[in-house]
Parts: structure tokens; sequence; C-alpha cells
């Protein structure tokens, strides 16, 4: 992971700042269409992903300045976490455009979820 320009105080500020979105599970909200593994990857890292693609945190990285770039729609997504907050962001957008009732999903029940995958649901 590459820094961008900034001083190593600045660096450790936003660094702190991150942390407090890489410490809050996200609140996934549309009806999952994910894989285990994307879905485990949106809980974890999702409330972080939405901070810097809505640039509430400022990006310290090569990496991070893509993502935003990605989030934005001004680049290709490359990266696992891209290809996946874009899969979201469009899912989110297909069910507003398509006025799905399971786009709020009040009492997600995650345990269910996970176990009817175990079953082979889908």
């Amino acid at each position: 992971m590459k820094n961008i320009t900034l001083s190593e105080d600045e660096i450790k500020k936003l660094k702190k700042i991150h942390l407090k979105y890489l410490n809050t599970s996200y609140n996934i909200r549309c009806y999952n269409i994910f894989s285990e593994e994307e879905f485990d990857i949106l809980k974890k890292y999702g409330c972080w992903m939405e901070a810097l693609a809505k640039q509430n945190i400022k990006p310290f990285t090569e990496e991070q300045e893509h993502f935003v770039a990605v989030a934005n729609n001004k680049m290709q997504p490359q990266t696992n976490f891209e290809k996946i907050w874009i899969k979201y962001k469009r899912r989110l957008l297909w069910e507003k455009d398509n006025n799905s009732s399971l786009l709020v999903k009040k009492n997600f029940n995650e345990e269910y979820y996970r176990s009817s995958r175990q079953r082979g649901w889908k």
C-alpha cells in the first residue's frame, strides 16, 4: 500500500479517523445477492468504504484514492473491494428503480441468511 504525499502526522490522524469506520459493522440496505465472502466484506468494511466513497474521510493511500475514483464512476473497478462495492451500489440502484419491496429489510436475520446458504438456498 503506497501512501500519497502527506506528512506522517497527517497520515497518523487519518488512520485514527479511518479506524472509527473500520470498527463499525455495516448495515447492508438491499436484498442479499452476495456470496458469503462478499457479504462478510460488506459487513466488515462497508462503513469505511461508504465514508471513502462519499468523501467523508480522506484517502491516504493510492489504493484508497483509486477506490474513491471508482466509487464516483471515474475509473473501472480493479480490486475485489471495488468490485463488491460497485455490485452493492448497482443493486441498491436496481432495487430503487424497480420499486423493490426488498429495498429495506428491517429485521434482517444474518444467522438465518447464513444457515440458508449452508443448506444450498440462494
